[in-house]
């Protein structure tokens, strides 16, 4: 509903069970619009920033993609509420490229950089967690981000998501990530 009168062409995508990455990769391959984003189910878009991001997009034709800030949202005593903002807000720059660690921003991407990410390192790319935070730095491996100052994204944050998993093979992916960053620092 937060998209519906966004300019966009929503596809929805049946997630594939304990792996992101698949579910990921084959959203970004449906339609052909220049430009690939997602949104969880469960979360929201703030109204007009699709509009922002794609003009930043169209200005700058070599960035990879933007990102903006978030709202942390929690259920309180029944009912939604910020608690919270995610405030990844820095530009990466090729010669330095300091991690992107909050990955729940609302991000829009040059398709044709983000499908050739996922061509190259399909592999590699953890099937959890750290799913996007590998995408976005082998990403920014290739050609700059740029961040937008402005909140894009509410993120319902609950006791049952993924974030809150702790299994020995996503502590694994998270470990290998991390190496994967520091080695093409």
């Amino acid at each position: 509903n937060s998209m519906r009168d966004e300019p966009i062409n929503i596809h929805n995508i049946m997630g594939t069970y304990g792996d992101l990455r698949d579910s990921r990769y084959r959203g970004f391959n449906q339609g052909t619009a220049e430009y690939v984003s997602f949104v969880d189910p469960d979360d929201t878009v703030i109204p007009g920033i699709f509009d922002k991001c794609v003009d930043v997009l169209d200005a700058n034709p070599t960035i990879c993609g933007v990102y903006t800030t978030s709202n942390i949202i929690k259920e309180v005593d029944g009912t939604d509420r910020i608690v919270g903002m995610i405030h990844p807000y820095r530009q990466w720059k090729r010669s330095k490229k300091p991690a992107l660690l909050e990955i729940h921003q609302l991000t829009v991407m040059r398709r044709g950089i983000t499908i050739q990410t996922f061509d190259d390192e399909y592999d590699n790319i953890p099937r959890m967690l750290p799913t996007e935070l590998w995408l976005y730095w082998a990403m920014a491996v290739k050609a700059p981000w740029f961040a937008i100052d402005a909140v894009g994204y509410n993120w319902r944050k609950t006791e049952y998501g993924v974030h809150n998993s702790n299994t020995p093979e996503i502590l694994a992916d998270i470990k290998r990530t991390y190496e994967f960053i520091k080695k093409s620092w």
